[in-house]
């Protein structure tokens, strides 16, 4: 079966069996084979994939991938040195060889480098915070996530701010536009969640 998204399917066939189906979209991506009962009305489309372009700069980047799901290190920036994510719950940076949605992470170029990556991207999401400092990632939009659109939980409890740090002139700088592929820096005093509505 092939299709354009979204697909809604009727199957005018034997309605005392259930038949298997493998859909593929236009642009080359199979779907699981699905096992559907002729009288099921379903409805697909297909997920959203674009081209994230991270540029790096020679020495610490603080980067997000605005990825539908893990992607490890190694597949997707196969030429850094190290990548290391922040453990808000013991106060410590760790090393990681992957990389999750909305989660920031330092990740050190030797070069100045531009990264085409090519995956499932997320486009609004909920981050969850610990008390202390968190680092987080953004969804995929074109443009930016403004600091002011977005919904904290408790509003009281969460510094509405937040840090990035600037490889060109190596320090922290608050920013009020949040941009796909940065990690960014937020305070909490409690336990609480970040959202990032649909952009």
């Amino acid at each position: 079966m092939y299709c354009s998204g979204p697909l809604t399917a009727h199957f005018g066939v034997d309605s005392s069996h259930t038949y298997d189906i493998r859909v593929v979209f236009p642009s080359g991506r199979i779907l699981d084979t699905l096992n559907v009962h002729p009288t099921q009305l379903i409805t697909l489309t297909e997920p959203t994939t674009s081209s994230i372009s991270l540029h790096l700069k020679p020495g610490w980047n603080l980067i997000s991938l605005p990825v539908e799901t893990t992607v490890t290190v190694d597949e997707v920036l196969s030429g850094i040195i190290d990548c290391y994510g922040y453990d808000t719950e013991h106060s410590r940076y760790a090393p990681s060889d992957s990389i999750e949605p909305l989660k920031g992470y330092f990740v050190l170029s030797l070069v100045d480098t531009i990264y085409h990556i090519r995956e499932e991207t997320i486009t609004s999401g909920v981050c969850e915070l610990r008390p202390g400092w968190n680092l987080l990632g953004v969804p995929y939009t074109l443009s930016s996530f403004p600091v002011a659109d977005l919904e904290f939980d408790p509003e009281e409890y969460i510094i509405h701010q937040a840090w990035w740090y600037d490889p060109d002139i190596t320090r922290y700088i608050i920013e009020e536009e949040l941009r796909p592929t940065k990690g960014y820096w937020f305070l909490s005093l409690e336990e609480g969640t970040i959202t990032f509505p649909e952009h």
